[in-house]
């Protein structure tokens, strides 16, 4: 009896050491057993600065690609303006106001009337407003300490002494904007320049326009259409290039950080290759192209190359 538990105890053992060793685990099941760490505080909103923080460095505007390999601005500052903000108008003033929970919150009051091109970046308000009944601004509103500052004070109500008037602004950063005075060539030279032979064949812009749109018999009818007033106009800037030296837009920059500000001159002329001259008369060469809307950034500002 005391052989048989023996050999049932010896088959027992060498069936055991025959058997396969359990496999390891693997790493996917390893980290299953480990205990998961639960958060102990919710996500945080990104933290609000000081105006003195915040107002030191630069927060810039996303630039975007045209298409064309060039840096151009975007309107998304305008598009994204937050629905809590409007404009209104109060008897002969304006106001920017924003709807809370505990009811409407008067941001700003503008006793001239002229609040309008609201654009939103990172908890700033940029806006055109007046100074006084001759001069318009634009204008920063930080929310966080409701603190508003003037970063341009001198753009005039209507056409200035050059006959240039403010067209529209772009936020670039936090701290720097870029603004763009337009000439009127269809309103001030459109007349006058209709029935004689500018353009570069010998034709008048009436002969030209008859023939393309053969129900445009005087200037009146050409104002009738879009299409073609909008052709004229940009032929238009062409023509006083060359015969007055003029060009059709005066584009601004500036800097509230380094008080700087810089211009240059362009045409309303829409391509993908927006002309630039510089304040001196040269013209952009084609490698600062790549700076696109940016074009403070050319080397003629930068001290890079300048003068050689």
């Amino acid at each position: 009896m005391k052989k048989t538990a023996v050999l049932f105890i010896l088959i027992a053992l060498i069936f055991s050491a025959c058997a396969p060793a359990s496999a390891e685990p693997t790493i996917t099941e390893a980290m299953a057993t480990q205990p998961t760490e639960v958060p102990t505080t919710a996500a945080t909103q990104p933290e609000i600065l000081d105006y003195e923080t915040y107002f030191s460095s630069l927060d810039p505007v996303e630039p975007v690609d045209d298409g064309y390999g060039n840096l151009v601005l975007s309107n998304a500052p305008i598009n994204d303006v937050p629905e809590e903000f409007a404009v209104e108008a109060a008897g002969e003033e304006s106001r920017l106001t924003r709807q809370t929970d505990e009811g409407q919150e008067v941001l700003f009051t503008d006793p001239y009337g002229v609040l309008n091109e609201v654009q939103y970046h990172n908890r700033c308000l940029f806006f055109l407003a007046g100074i006084d009944a001759e001069t318009n601004g634009i204008y920063r509103l930080y929310l966080p300490e409701g603190k508003v500052d003037v970063l341009v004070e001198d753009i005039p109500v209507g056409s200035g002494e050059d006959g240039y008037r403010f067209s529209y602004f772009k936020v670039v950063s936090n701290c720097e904007l870029t603004w763009v005075c337009a000439y009127p060539a269809l309103e001030a030279h459109g007349a006058e320049y209709w029935n004689q032979p500018v353009l570069q064949d010998g034709q008048t812009p009436h002969e030209m326009f008859h023939g393309l749109y053969p129900q445009v018999e005087s200037y009146e009818d050409l104002l009738e259409n879009k299409t073609a007033a909008w052709q004229y106009a940009q032929t238009l800037c062409g023509v006083l290039r060359e015969r007055t030296g003029r060009y059709t837009e005066e584009l601004y920059y500036r800097n509230t950080m380094t008080e700087e500000t810089r211009s240059c001159f362009s045409d309303a002329v829409y391509s993908s290759q927006m002309p630039i001259v510089y304040p001196d008369g040269t013209a952009r060469p084609e490698e600062e192209r790549k700076n696109g809307d940016f074009w403070w950034l050319d080397s003629y500002y930068t001290g890079e190359n300048h003068g050689e």
